[in-house]
């Protein structure tokens, strides 16, 4: 009977650990099938922000965040380029903030439409009304949240429901996190990384070595991580729970050195856009010699880790976003004059 019950024992380790390494799998750069050299079709000349955070498609909108300018979020119909209208200005004022930010994210109360603007390092929440905004009128703040003192600082923040998932960015207890917009309460989510690397590093630049950027599908309610420092890619459900880990090469990486801002460290991948059917993320992949130097390579993944295709540009990529629906990719160019171009996606 010992010996059937030690028997047993064996047989869930091995599956245990089959299921560990069925969770993590390697693409090489020859998995890619599909290569396309991309030219852009169209530049949008006009739109002038010199310092963009985040592009957004949602729907017919084209959204411009712009991290430094005032306003912040700059709203455009997709399909004419003619500005709609303009939020976020910085001041004191009624309707006016500290540091916004928009996600990209809509949602409807009572058959009105919202979306939620956050105050990067206030710790603060507001809902706006969309409308209000489109229609010009001169207030639109409705409710306030505030995030507890232990999450004040996040960033990479998205609305499920009534609930905002994010990262704790200078929390080393806490690396993800669920906040209930109806409680005023949270919930810690996934793990921080251990590894013999990361002991070596100062406990405050732990965060940013070991640093990720987050997008969220909603419709296939998943999470994806882009690691700056690192060569993965990490797809995980709403509960920040690993689901399968992509490393792009045939070992997992640590950087060269334990220095966050070190030249010498490889910077791997840039803001993923998690879609509808695919993965995108920028992909630099060497060290960083030149100031702003940016990317000219998206991979395209499927959501069980499969490399699906590689997109070279033919212009710098500081950010981008995709419209699945409408086969277009939009680039901001990170170059001096900041010029947004257009790329026509091929068919998958």
């Amino acid at each position: 009977m010992k010996s059937v019950v030690q028997l047993l024992i064996l047989l869930i380790c091995l599956s245990c650990q089959t299921n560990d390494k069925s969770k993590t799998v390697f693409i090489k750069s020859t998995d890619f099938k599909k290569e396309y050299s991309l030219n852009y079709t169209s530049s949008l000349d006009y739109i002038k922000q010199l310092n963009p955070s985040k592009l957004i498609v949602s729907d017919s909108l084209l959204i411009v965040q712009d991290w430094l300018e005032n306003p912040r979020i700059h709203f455009y119909n997709k399909y004419t380029h003619n500005k709609i209208a303009e939020y976020g200005f910085i001041g004191d004022g009624p309707d006016e903030y500290k540091n916004p930010e928009f996600n990209g994210q809509f949602f409807t109360e009572d058959n009105s439409l919202f979306f939620l603007l956050y105050e990067f390092g206030y710790g603060l929440f507001y809902k706006i009304d969309a409308n209000a905004v489109f229609d010009h009128k001169p207030t639109a703040r409705k409710n306030k949240f505030f995030l507890n003192p232990e999450i004040r600082d996040a960033d990479n923040l998205f609305l499920k429901a009534n609930n905002i998932i994010g990262e704790a960015v200078f929390n080393n207890d806490i690396k993800y996190f669920n906040y209930s917009l109806d409680q005023n309460s949270f919930k810690k989510l996934g793990v921080n990384s251990e590894s013999e690397f990361l002991m070596k590093v100062p406990t405050e630049d732990k965060k940013n070595i070991d640093r990720s950027l987050l997008h969220y599908s909603e419709k296939n309610d998943k999470m994806v991580a882009g690691y700056v420092l690192y060569n993965k890619i990490i797809i995980m459900n709403s509960e920040m729970v690993e689901i399968k880990t992509i490393i792009y090469g045939e070992n997992e990486n640590t950087p060269n050195s334990i220095s966050p801002g070190s030249r010498e460290n490889i910077r791997y991948f840039d803001m993923p856009y998690a879609g509808d059917k695919y993965i995108y993320i920028a992909h630099f992949g060497k060290k960083l010699t030149v100031e702003n130097e940016y990317d000219k390579e998206i991979l395209i993944f499927d959501y069980d880790g499969n490399a699906v295709a590689k997109l070279q540009l033919n212009t710098p990529l500081e950010s981008f976003t995709v419209d699945e629906m409408e086969r277009k990719l939009y680039v901001a160019s990170g170059s001096e004059e900041q010029i947004f171009f257009i790329y026509d996606l091929p068919e998958l």
